[in-house]
């Protein structure tokens, strides 16, 4: 795993990325020949593999919306939208889904620290059902959970979280 440290958060790459990038720009005939990636390098300019990897970074800290993410692959890789846009599934998939997944745990270590009492109000922007349920932990009887998420993967230790409450 490749941590980048953000004045607000680590993100964290898969150490497979570099593999799945180089597989995704084979497979959409993104290669770029020898020579014309020597003429880059003297340029000081960025591989397509290297935009691909600061568009993903720029995603995961929404400095990119995830609707645009096709819109700037395809700026940026100079591609169709449908190219693009099959890229950005791939993207997805392989690498943002785990992207996501890690900083939210890392998030989730610190909400696992309890408040000296119970909370009248908590907003839970974390994408893991354990994050949920220590939020209704250390929320006060009446109090108001807000949970702003676009989905929350399941997998098993969210099911045991789920299965935690009363």
């Amino acid at each position: 795993m490749i941590k980048i440290n953000d004045e607000n958060q680590r993100v964290f790459f898969p150490e497979s990325a570099g593999f799945i990038i180089s597989e995704i720009i084979k497979k959409y005939g993104l290669e770029e020949p020898g020579e014309a990636l020597e003429k880059w390098i003297e340029k000081g300019e960025e591989s397509k593999g290297h935009k691909m990897a600061k568009i993903l970074l720029k995603v995961v800290q929404r400095e990119i919306l995830p609707e645009n993410f096709p819109l700037e692959l395809q700026k940026e890789l100079a591609v169709s939208f449908e190219k693009a846009k099959k890229i950005a599934e791939e993207l997805e998939k392989k690498i943002l889904v785990f992207m996501r997944k890690e900083i939210a745990e890392e998030k989730l270590k610190k909400i696992e620290e309890r408040p000296p009492e119970k909370l009248d109000c908590i907003i839970s922007t974390v994408p893991i059902w354990p994050a949920v349920v220590t939020a209704l932990e250390n929320l006060d009887k009446g109090g108001t959970l807000a949970i702003n998420l676009i989905r929350i993967e399941e997998n098993e230790e969210d099911k045991k979280s789920l299965l935690k409450l009363d």
